[in-house]
């Protein structure tokens, strides 16, 4: 039922209550309860249309007595009294620092909950939003799916906040001796190495040259 970047999203939840932001068609949460590793879940979007896609699978699968489906702006309108796992999945990496931020604000969990967090875009903002916020990242895995590397994150707000430096950014805490997490560094590499080319063909050369020099760290912090 799941693509790789999903399995490591379902993999990376260790409660029995799982909630996923975002959850289109509702695929992470009913594979988590159909094979039992979760007793129960939540599946929430902020368009009606992607919750019409997520209960034809609830129903498919003879699950909606055990998972909930509602209409929320991020967790704004979510129950988490039952919730032991917050997955957002999917989104750029500004979006989910906000659904985070609102959702501490709205008391929506606390430091027992785990936040698996799976970044489409500006990973690296999220990261230094993580740190400067008060969340402390648990353990971080790549996967590589079709031309694409992606991160999970797992974080839990302990209210301690942490430097992050700009390597720290972009790689997180990825353990660099998995194959996956090279090709993820890799990647992250050419695409800083791609910016630092188009900031000098604009004669932006100091930009540039920050750009390409962070690209170097992170080849050598990754040993690619």
């Amino acid at each position: 039922m799941l693509d790789s970047r999903l399995a490591l999203c379902a993999e990376t939840v260790t409660g029995d209550f799982v909630c996923d932001i975002g959850t289109d068609h509702a695929y992470l949460p009913c594979e988590l309860v159909a094979s039992g590793k979760c007793r129960g879940g939540i599946g929430a979007d902020v368009n009606s249309k992607p919750l019409e896609f997520a209960a034809a699978t609830v129903e498919k699968y003879g699950l909606s007595d055990k998972i909930r489906l509602v209409l929320s702006d991020g967790l704004a309108d979510v129950d988490t009294s039952e919730v032991t796992d917050i997955v957002i999945a999917g989104m750029g990496g500004e979006l989910i620092s906000r659904i985070l931020s609102d959702g501490l604000r709205l008391n929506k969990f606390g430091s027992d909950t785990g936040l698996i967090l799976q970044p489409m875009t500006r990973a690296a903002e999220l990261r230094r939003y993580l740190c400067a916020e008060g969340y402390e990242i648990v353990s971080e895995k790549a996967t590589v799916d079709g031309r694409f590397t992606y991160s999970v994150i797992r974080a839990i707000h302990s209210g301690k906040c942490s430097e992050c430096d700009d390597v720290r950014a972009e790689l997180g805490a990825l353990d660099m001796s998995l194959p996956e997490s090279k090709k993820y560094a890799a990647a992250q590499s050419e695409r800083l190495k791609k910016i630092a080319e188009g900031l000098s063909r604009s004669g932006k050369n100091e930009e540039a040259e920050k750009y390409s020099s962070l690209a170097k760290r992170i080849c050598t912090a990754a040993e690619i």
